[in-house]
């Protein structure tokens, strides 16, 4: 989390002499039983010391956060919203920074209500002064939060304009409470005791129902009124508006003060808060009080007041003196070391000091921030001033701090406040805005922010780091793009970086293990994602530590490491329980791949528990990454022979993999279709799906993994085609035993008894006895050593056809052989025929997505995909997965003849 002044989410102190307001308490009270409570009312009316006096009354345990402008962006919003709810409980929202960081997300705000769900007492946070962030970011946040709170969960907003959120539905049920300004008017008893009690002001009644009528009940109206008349102003009475009275008022009140507290006060309410170390630096490094332009003479001399301070006094000094003298300055804690002055009074001071000076303010109070360590106040008031250079400096040395945090919308932010040719002399923030966009999933800006970092920077021992950063960006960036990282660039970016950079090296190891992956090279796989987990524990970084426990699980599951895979699954649900709670959404990915696991261990109840928790999570936490749990959910039903559903499953995941920017998706969803198909003996299924892979035309052959699948899907079809074709099926053996051998060198041990019990069917069917028995021993042997069970009995018939009559041959494992065989001839012959409600009928076309068939009459009108992209709102790389998915249902080879045949079929007009 970024450091957060401990002022912003602590309740603020209340003055024993403040003035008791039952009835007001009683209000609040009653609406903090109900879902949200506001307190609406201009500047002045008291609604910060309503919430913060009923929050120290104890009723419920309350959480505090005061809003500044800055805290807008969402994701800093939200992170500043968790910091607060922690003061009371510490567990809640750790799932949901850590989802941050991936960027945001509605399984973020999820993640928090589930943790607000297991807060056993009431509780309730007061959002103070929201009218500072009220807009679409802060208010989607809050919205959510609203409508899908649980019941002891309470919001406060104290806000002078009424919230950009829609009530209606929570006004229906008697859900708010508005607490307005009528009644947050002084009444004429809380006149006279705040005039007795708070300013020691006995006045006779004709001039208290003067000060009534004048200020209308408005508390900082009645307190400047007491102090003019405590100073014997005498024409106040005739002023009329209130913010003509407050800038009559406060000019009185000031100019009878010491010069010096009227300069310290000047120079301290620039600021959203100040303390005395802070006042003492600006004093010393801005300049004396005395040199500001409207000051008449130096420190020391006498205001109208007849007040003196002396020119030795200090920061501390000079705070305790106006805090003694009601001069609108407000204690943020309990020990009185930081205070704010009311936004009113702070305004008007502020229009008296000239923009350059004011400047000079806010450079040293940036240099005092960056040395208290408060980074972001620092970037902040460097921004005010207009030190652009600071402001990128500070920014080129806190970027990577902030993108473990989630906050990319803040660097994009603060680096479009800077003039744009400052990037070409602070590299590194285009690397910033680059990192910021690619976690947005914009890869082409990316990769425009990656060209000019590295154009304006020369290859130098100094620039090693940053070219070095820029080729981690770039291999990051061509992993989400769909490309594979030349392994020399890879190389590079490890030596450039010299294992300086914990952050940059995780990242690294991260997608080296990615490549390695996709590159169907597990050993190495294994290593990169060790090396990960091990750097991001030390970072804390639990996003990518538990995505690289799926990875690793994964990759040991298909080198046929079960017990490895099942411990690596069960390490990442234990480490982000530890990390980030029970409920944490971060459990889905592995929930989903261990899924996967005991389906082929053939545990199918744990199997389905697990897959669809995982799918729960991960649509409430990023939907595409649920795609994988319903291919998993399909192959479980089509296990148990349930096919329709297994096809309902599909169809749902390939409606996912349409919202992914990558077409790696689509054809992932479509060689599961084919698969399952043949395995039921649909080939003419598997032949339309298989047209929507074509990995070899798509230019991504060197992705060994999927091309890999697309050559075993479609051996497994020449086989079933083509059994009495010698020709055919003897170039389907030399494919083969190529594919098993580069399987074994691989360690890809799920890939090499597919291909065993493939070269089986096919030596079979040329009748070689001897070796279709020393295939099948070798892929039982393996299974056997591993753990396998859905691999063989998945296979079904034509597999149980093989062990009778080979039975007696096979040299497998007897135990294990025989555990196969039963289950075989189980499912055999529970098996019912394929019916025409879940066969797809030959010649019958898989059916098309509504989003499908729009796209296909822009085509049949002979729109560009540059025109369907703009009609639809989509980039050109989504709407050419949409055509190619077209051309694969439809079993056509371009446009004109998918419109031809849409026609014909009557779907186009």
């Amino acid at each position: 989390m970024f450091p957060i002044l401990r002022t912003k989410i602590t309740i603020p102190p209340v003055s024993p002499r403040q003035i008791q307001r039952a009835r007001l308490l009683r209000q609040v009270s009653q609406g903090a039983q109900r879902a949200l409570t506001l307190i609406l009312a201009p500047a002045g009316y008291g609604k910060t010391t309503l919430a913060a006096t009923w929050a120290q009354t104890g009723e419920m345990p309350s959480a505090w956060l005061t809003l500044q402008p800055g805290d807008r962006p969402r994701e800093r919003f939200l992170a500043s919203l968790i910091q607060a709810l922690q003061v009371v409980s510490p567990p809640v929202g750790q799932t949901t920074l850590a989802l941050l960081q991936g960027g945001f997300s509605e399984g973020a705000l999820a993640a928090l209500v589930n943790d607000l769900c297991d807060v056993r007492t009431h509780l309730a946070l007061i959002l103070d002064d929201y009218h500072c962030v009220d807009g679409p970011e802060a208010g989607e946040v809050l919205q959510y939060l609203l409508e899908n709170r649980p019941a002891n969960f309470h919001l406060i907003l104290t806000t002078r304009v009424m919230p950009d959120l829609n009530l209606t539905r929570l006004r229906g049920l008697d859900q708010v409470m508005q607490v307005g300004v009528d009644d947050l008017r002084f009444t004429r008893q809380e006149v006279l005791d705040f005039l007795k009690n708070r300013m020691a002001l006995l006045l006779p009644p004709h001039e208290v129902e003067q000060l009534e009528r004048l200020t209308e009940g408005w508390a900082v109206g009645l307190q400047l009124a007491a102090l003019a008349l405590a100073r014997h102003s005498s024409d106040w009475q005739q002023l009329d508006g209130q913010e003509q009275i407050f800038d009559y008022l406060a000019e009185e009140v000031l100019r009878r003060e010491p010069l010096e507290v009227q300069g310290f006060m000047q120079i301290t309410a620039l600021f959203d808060r100040i303390c005395a170390p802070l006042a003492e630096v600006l004093l010393k490094e801005a300049g004396p009080p005395a040199e500001l332009p409207d000051m008449e003479a130096g420190a020391g001399q006498k205001g109208k007041s007849g007040n003196t301070i002396s020119p030795k006094k200090t920061a501390t000094s000079l705070l305790r003196y106006v805090e003694r003298a009601n001069l609108f300055l407000i204690p943020l804690d309990p020990r009185r070391t930081w205070y704010r002055y009311h936004a009113l009074l702070a305004d008007f001071l502020r229009r008296t000091i000239p923009s350059e000076r004011a400047a000079a303010y806010y450079r040293a109070a940036s240099r005092w921030f960056e040395q208290a360590g408060y980074l972001d106040d620092a970037i902040h008031y460097a921004v005010h001033a207009k030190d652009w250079e600071r402001a990128a400096e500070l920014l080129e040395r806190h970027y990577q701090d902030m993108l473990q945090r989630g906050e990319q919308l803040a660097i994009l932010e603060w680096i479009a406040a800077l003039p744009i040719e400052l990037l070409d002399r602070y590299p590194r923030l285009w690397l910033a805005r680059g990192w910021a966009q690619i976690i947005s999933l914009d890869s082409n800006e990316a990769y425009r922010c990656i060209d000019r970092a590295q154009q304006i920077c020369s290859p130098t021992k100094e620039n090693e780091s940053l070219l070095g950063e820029a080729k981690a960006l770039r291999i990051l960036t061509e992993i989400f793009s769909g490309k594979v990282t030349d392994e020399q660039e890879l190389s590079e970016a490890f030596v450039l970086l010299s294992e300086k950079d914990d952050f940059l090296h995780s990242l690294l190891y991260f997608n080296m293990g990615l490549r390695s992956v996709i590159l169907g090279e597990t050993a190495q796989a294994v290593d990169s994602f060790n090396e990960t987990i091990r750097l991001t524990k030390v970072l804390n970084n639990p996003l990518v530590t538990i995505v690289a426990y799926v990875q690793l699980g994964e990759t040991r599951q298909v080198r046929g490491a079960f017990g490895l895979a099942e411990r690596t699954f069960q390490q990442a649900f234990r480490y982000a329980r530890d990390t980030l709670g029970e409920n944490t959404f971060l459990l889905g990915m592995p929930y989903i791949s261990y899924a996967d696991l005991l389906r082929e261990q053939n545990r199918f109840d744990e199997a389905l528990e697990y897959a669809k928790k995982g799918i729960a999570y991960c649509q409430m936490w990023q939907p595409v990454a649920s795609m994988d749990g319903l291919i998993a959910m399909a192959r479980i039903r089509a296990a148990q022979g349930r096919w329709k559903e297994s096809d309902e499953y599909l169809e749902r995941a390939l409606l996912v993999s349409e919202t992914s920017v990558s077409l790696v998706d689509d054809r992932l969803v479509a060689s599961q279709r084919a698969r399952l198909a043949l395995l039921r003996g649909d080939s003419v299924c598997a032949v339309q799906a298989l047209k929507t892979i074509e990995w070899e035309k798509s230019g991504d052959q060197n992705y060994y993994i999927y091309w890999e699948v697309s050559r075993l899907l479609t051996c497994r079809l020449k086989i079933l085609e083509s059994a009495q074709d010698s020709a055919e099926i003897s170039g389907v053996i030399e494919e083969l035993a190529e594919l098993a051998r580069e399987s074994e060198r691989r360690e890809r041990v799920t890939s090499l008894i597919e291909s065993l019990i493939l070269l089986a069917y096919a030596l079979d069917a040329l009748g070689r006895p001897d070796q279709v028995c020393e295939n099948l021993t070798r892929a039982l042997t393996l299974g056997a050593q591993s753990g396998y069970v859905r691999m063989f009995v998945d296979e079904g018939a034509p597999l149980l056809r093989l062990f009778e009559k080979y039975s007696t041959r096979i040299r497998a494992p007897r135990s294990y052989t025989d555990r196969i065989a039963h289950l075989l001839r189980q499912e055999v012959s529970a098996a019912r025929p394929i019916d025409e409600k879940t066969q797809q009928p030959a010649g019958q076309m898989l059916p098309l997505t509504r989003r499908e068939l729009d796209i296909l009459s822009l085509l049949a009108q002979g729109k560009s995909n540059q025109d369907i992209a703009s009609e639809f709102v989509l980039t050109v790389n989504t709407v050419k997965k949409h055509v190619s998915n077209i051309l694969g249902k439809l079993g056509v080879s371009n446009r004109t003849q998918a419109v031809m045949l849409a026609r014909e079929r009557g779907w186009l007009d």
